[in-house]
């Protein structure tokens, strides 16, 4: 019956567009998201301070922290947030 083999094809190709239509609208909420995260620094960058984001496996955190104090005593620290992963 050739009339299913283009069925499932025509479903597999709409779950496919579904899933990627998903993940597209996960990502532009989560740049919406992290665009307001960075404005609260806005002005200290304007005045000239720098803004550094490290991403970094959560196992060496410790570790490169003491680095950075290290180099950097007047160092401030915000925080620590896990980015989401897309699954496929």
């Amino acid at each position: 019956m050739p009339g299913n083999k283009d069925l499932l094809s025509t479903q597999t190709a709409g779950i496919k567009q579904h899933t990627l239509q998903k993940q597209a609208l996960i990502l532009r909420e989560h740049q919406k998201n992290f665009y307001f995260k960075l404005k609260k620094f806005e002005n200290a960058i304007k005045n000239g301070e720098l803004l550094v984001l490290l991403d970094i496996p959560m196992d060496r955190i410790g570790e490169i922290t003491q680095k950075i104090i290290k180099h950097h005593p007047n160092a401030e620290f915000e925080g620590i947030e896990q980015i989401f992963s897309l699954s496929y």
